[in-house]
């Protein structure tokens, strides 16, 4: 019985239905978009990691390189596909549907209200305002798994916050999605990691130094 109500709980049924439509609606917005240098350039760096060279070795990487980010998952579509067309696509689609998919759980979380309504509205429709804006997100790496990262990292501060056990997995969780941020974009530390450092700092409890400490 417990097997049978996990499979058939309908938020769960809701959760997963709307993913996979939102994952279709993207492809169908994005499949028609046109690649530029910067897109090739991440697709052609990223298909160098998948095929043995994970360091890059004899590529000049700007400091937002993306490594962890962007490039990762370049390299985990292409090996999984080896189809060029597909990986130009499905990227950046995966990318806004987990970023929209966390935004939505942390946005009705303990209840939606109106302003976290509007503000899921929003990033649910960005990508469609005109075509000068869809192809401006479009084109993979343009923080989006960053922003995701941040998200995440609020999620897993709150777990630490709360959360009884175990702490030790939150904890590294924290700590290596930060490291990866922080290094393969810089603008992971100024939006989210200097602003999160002041707020745990000042916040007075042993729980939030530690993490801050982290």
């Amino acid at each position: 019985n417990y097997i049978m109500n996990s499979v058939y709980d309908r938020p769960r049924l809701l959760w997963a239905a709307g993913s996979i439509l939102l994952v279709l609606i993207y492809y169908h917005i994005f499949v028609l978009e046109p690649v530029n240098s910067d897109t090739a350039n991440a697709f052609l760096a990223a298909r160098d990691m998948a095929a043995g060279n994970w360091r890059l070795h004899f590529w000049f990487m700007a400091r937002d390189n993306y490594l962890g980010l962007d490039e990762i998952s370049y390299a985990l579509i292409w090996r999984l596909t080896g189809n060029a067309f597909l990986t130009l696509r499905l990227v950046p689609v995966l990318q806004w549907s987990g970023l929209m998919i966390l935004a939505t759980y942390l946005g009705t979380r303990p209840k939606p209200t109106i302003r976290s309504l509007s503000i899921l509205s929003a990033i649910l429709l960005v990508p469609v305002f005109g075509p000068m804006t869809e192809h401006l997100y479009f084109q993979a790496p343009f923080h989006i798994p960053t922003t995701l990262c941040m998200l995440l990292v609020v999620l897993l501060c709150n777990l630490l916050l709360t959360a009884r056990r175990p702490k030790w997995l939150w904890a590294t969780l924290l700590a290596l999605v930060t490291i990866d941020a922080s290094f393969s974009d810089p603008f992971f530390q100024f939006i989210l990691t200097i602003p999160l450092l002041l707020a745990l700092l000042i916040k007075r409890t042993t729980t939030s130094r530690r993490i801050a400490l982290l």
